[in-house]
């Protein structure tokens, strides 16, 4: 569906198809956006190994790596023609009180808990290329009637719950209906499950066995 489609169609859920409307075509396409991006992080929609977000080189001495903020979580790690195996901080510290200060060639990775930034361990002492596979959110917001949803077309309708459920939170006479808005939310939630707080996304993210090496 495109995003004029997707309007439309919100439009006429919101019983809101004459002029004037209660909600313009840009609240509408904002909505959509958020949608999309709510969507993307609820069911891990996007899974990227190509674009530019997933490409970077080791820095000789660095261990820590900023992760695009379009970035929702790391799947896997290559650096050069090896595959990292995913750790926790506290299997590196099991290592070694000083595994930071290590140097050597990469082999572990972890992610700190808001998933913004990436470790490398050991500390590099050579520049590599670094492949990752990674979930994120949308490369572009929709703004033209013509763009779509980069998230699969099977869930293009579903997004027009989400941008239902805010509308109907819109604080005015003629908008603002909290029954609606919890109807519409729930409808999402059935499509795209539940949202995950921080506490449960760091419960949840993928575990090794701590494999414990000698420390020197």
């Amino acid at each position: 569906m495109t995003l004029g489609e997707l309007i439309q169609e919100t439009r006429e859920r919101l019983d809101d198809i004459a002029e004037p409307f209660l909600w313009s075509k840009e609240k509408l396409t904002q909505y959509l956006n958020e949608a999309e991006r709510e969507a993307a992080e609820r069911a891990r929609l996007l899974y990227d190994q190509t674009s530019s977000l997933t490409t970077f080189n080791t820095v000789v001495g660095q261990n820590a790596y900023p992760l695009n903020p379009l970035a929702l979580g790391v799947h896997r790690v290559k650096v050069g023609d090896r595959v990292l195996q995913r750790a926790q901080r506290e299997d590196l510290d099991m290592i070694s009180r000083r595994w930071e200060e290590m140097d050597g060639e990469p082999h572990r990775f972890f992610e700190l808990e808001d998933g913004r930034e990436l470790t490398l361990y050991p500390r590099p002492v050579t520049v590599e290329p670094v492949q990752l596979a990674l979930w994120r959110y949308p490369l572009e917001l929709m703004a033209d009637e013509g763009d779509e949803p980069e998230i699969p077309e099977r869930w293009h309708f579903d997004l027009t719950h989400w941008a239902v459920h805010l509308a109907f939170l819109k604080r005015d006479a003629d908008t603002d209906d909290r029954t609606r808005a919890e109807r519409a939310e729930a409808r999402f939630t059935q499509a795209f499950g539940i949202r995950r707080d921080a506490n449960v996304q760091r419960k949840q993210r993928p575990r090794r066995a701590p494999c414990v090496t000698p420390s020197w």
